[in-house]
């Protein structure tokens, strides 16, 4: 019975264990799908987060005389702030999805309505809590420059840069620091709510795309990395986004013929990755 649930909490450990497929760099950085996807927001204290679109009426922000943005009609930006009470401790949270950089330089473009406003730039490690991280798996905290704050179409957004070199692998870009990307904003003038809006967002590139049976992160290896995406999979934690991964993944069973594959991503398959992860199964592979 020990030894049962021993083995159903090393299960569980690596479903919920941090893993990167091909192609997963910081993704809908303009927010163009109309939602958050890629992102989750939240707050402290009543702070939130609104997704706006160019051109529309939004608190702070009139129809009759809007602030353009970036990206022209039909845009969207991340409107991150305090609750509309303007609580000095009310912090409005927005967080990617994890994601390895693909670049050097992190750039987003973003604007507040007043001067009187607090946003930072969090990178996070993969397993911190995004709402109140330990100083040990914060990366990086930098201030959102606002030098040009105010309400109406005279002002524009800013862009700016992170410097993401310590994170970046140009070698080999799958083996760099995966991380999330987290925004916050706060109001520093009570009973004042002020906005900030970001947008754009940008890691570089998606990343390349694996060709090798089993390498289902692209990373030119076949590890228990490997196998923990597939796990993932079979849990329902995460889907196939496309063919490339199912044809990547699905290596058993080994047929007479010298084909594989049954067509699904199963657990046959991590049992087949495992083996090949701690040397039971040499070359020729799969």
């Amino acid at each position: 019975m020990k030894s049962g649930l021993r083995g159903l909490g090393l299960l569980l450990m690596l479903i919920a264990q941090p893993a990167f497929a091909a192609g997963e760099t910081l993704v809908n950085g303009n927010f163009a799908t109309g939602d958050l996807t890629g992102w989750t927001s939240g707050g402290i204290k009543g702070g939130f987060v609104l997704l706006v679109q160019n051109g529309q009426a939004f608190p702070g922000n009139s129809a009759a005389d809007p602030i353009s943005f970036p990206d022209g009609e039909k845009s969207w930006a991340a409107d991150v702030r305090s609750n509309f009470e303007g609580t000095l401790d009310s912090v409005g949270i927005l967080v990617s999805d994890l994601f390895i950089p693909n670049s050097p330089t992190l750039k987003f473009q973003t604007h507040s309505q007043h001067a009187n406003v607090e946003a930072q730039i969090l990178l996070l490690k993969a397993t911190a809590d995004p709402i109140y991280p330990k100083p040990e798996d914060l990366l990086m905290q930098v201030a959102v420059v606002n030098t040009t704050p105010g309400e109406g179409s005279l002002y524009s957004f800013e862009e700016q840069t992170v410097d993401l070199s310590s994170f970046y692998n140009a070698s080999n870009p799958l083996r760099g620091t995966p991380m999330r990307l987290e925004i916050r904003q706060r109001t520093t003038q009570a009973r004042k709510g002020w906005y900030t809006l970001f947008t754009n967002f940008d890691a570089g590139p998606s990343l390349p795309m694996p060709e090798l049976p089993g390498d289902l992160n692209g990373d030119q290896r076949r590890d228990t990395l490997d196998a923990v995406l597939a796990l993932q999979i079979i849990a329902g934690v995460r889907s196939v986004p496309n063919p490339i991964w199912l044809k990547i993944g699905d290596i058993s069973p080994k047929h007479p013929d010298g084909s594989y594959g049954d067509g699904s991503i199963n657990i046959g398959d991590v049992i087949h990755l495992l083996r090949r992860a701690i040397g039971l199964e040499p070359d020729p592979w799969p």
